[in-house]
C-alpha cells in the first residue's frame, strides 16, 4: 500500500462512510459496508439511525487501524531484513528508511525518498 494518511482514512471514514475504504484500497470491505449503509439507511425513516451510525464510525476506526497496521508491517519487514543481513554475515550496502521502508546508500544521513533522518 502506498503511503497513506491515517488521519484521512478516519476522516473520511467518517464522514464518507464505506468510502474510506476506497481511499485505504481495501474494495471487498468497500462494498459490503456500502451494503450494510444502504440497508440500514432504507430500513429506518431517519437518516442518522443508530445502526447507520455503528456503520459509519465502524468504518472510521477500520480504516484508521488499517493505515497504522500497514505502517507497522513496513517497519516490521525493514528490521527482518537488516536483521538477516547481519546474521549472514552480508555487507551491507544499502541501508532501509525506517520511515518509508525505501531502499538507500549505506552511508546516507537522510531517505531519498521521504527525506526523513535515518
Amino acid at each position: 500500500m502506498p503511503d497513506k494518511n491515517k488521519f484521512l482514512a478516519a476522516i473520511l471514514g467518517l464522514f464518507l462512510g464505506p468510502f474510506g475504504y476506497l481511499y485505504v484500497g481495501r474494495i471487498k470491505r468497500f462494498i459490503v459496508a456500502l451494503f450494510f449503509s444502504i440497508i440500514f439507511i432504507g430500513s429506518m425513516s431517519e437518516v442518522m439511525s443508530l445502526p447507520y451510525i455503528i456503520v459509519i464510525l465502524f468504518c472510521a476506526f477500520d480504516c484508521y487501524f488499517i493505515v497504522s497496521d500497514s505502517e507497522k508491517r513496513k517497519m516490521k519487514k525493514v528490521k527482518e531484513i537488516e536483521n538477516i543481513q547481519k546474521i549472514k554475515g552480508v555487507e551491507i550496502k544499502n541501508i532501509f528508511c525506517p520511515n518509508c521502508g525505501t531502499k538507500n546508500k549505506k552511508d546516507a544521513n537522510f531517505c531519498s525518498k521521504c527525506g526523513k533522518g535515518i
